[in-house]
């Protein structure tokens, strides 16, 4: 519910500048009774994957997924209903430039050869390590953006399962505390190896984004 909020501000900060359809993809046992509400143009909808088509982990009563939506991002992407361009952005991030969102496919129109379009974090304080973000990006209908977004989540199911087998420790209170299973590591690594056999990436400027590792909401405020 948390993120379906913030989904639906992002859309009403959106629809102050432009019309443009947009696609909401809810929780699969709530979306339908979400979908009251929301600003027009805007379609609130189940991601309805099939049955079995991700692992199912069982975790123990002490135990929970963290961050187990993480798994249905890149299936929710490569189901897009758009022809042309689909433009996601994670349900916490928001238009704050009415230029910004038209911005986006201006540049996918300047750069033909660009299946992808993709941005940087910015280094992160506590490891300096620059990820591709992944909640912000572009991408065309193109059998090579598609190719991508299957490489992205077989390296992330990885990634997941690797997570998933690490023993789950307590904080301070003495609750429970997985380990997280971030999904930018492997977006970022099927970056790099697209980038260097095939091309077909473009970076959006970094300095569009402002997060509060980086410090650049200061800008803003």
């Amino acid at each position: 519910q948390r993120f379906l909020g913030l989904a639906k501000t992002a859309l009403e900060v959106l629809r102050r500048h432009s019309d443009v359809p947009a696609v909401i993809v809810g929780p699969d046992d709530d979306a339908e009774a979400s979908a009251q509400g929301w600003p027009a143009h805007s379609l609130v909808t189940p991601l309805n994957l099939p049955s079995g088509s991700l692992p199912c982990f069982d975790y123990a009563r002490d135990r929970r997924p963290e961050y187990g939506f993480r798994l249905h991002k890149v299936p929710a992407l490569l189901r897009s209903p758009f022809t042309e361009l689909t433009v996601f952005l994670d349900a916490d991030v928001l238009v704050c430039s009415p230029p910004a969102f038209a911005g986006l496919a201006e540049v996918s129109r300047a750069w033909p050869d660009a299946d992808l379009l993709l941005m940087r974090e910015g280094a992160r304080a506590h490891d300096h390590i620059n990820y591709v973000h992944g909640g912000l990006l572009a991408y065309k209908s193109t059998p090579l953006a598609r190719a991508f977004l299957r490489t992205w989540l077989r390296r992330y199911l990885v990634e997941y399962k690797r997570v998933y087998e690490l023993p789950v420790k307590r904080d301070k209170r003495g609750r429970f505390f997985p380990p997280s299973a971030f999904e930018q590591p492997a977006l970022t690594e099927t970056t790099a190896s697209f980038e260097e056999v095939i091309g077909g990436v473009h970076y959006l400027p970094s300095a569009l984004l402002a997060r509060l590792v980086t410090g650049q909401l200061g800008v803003y405020r």
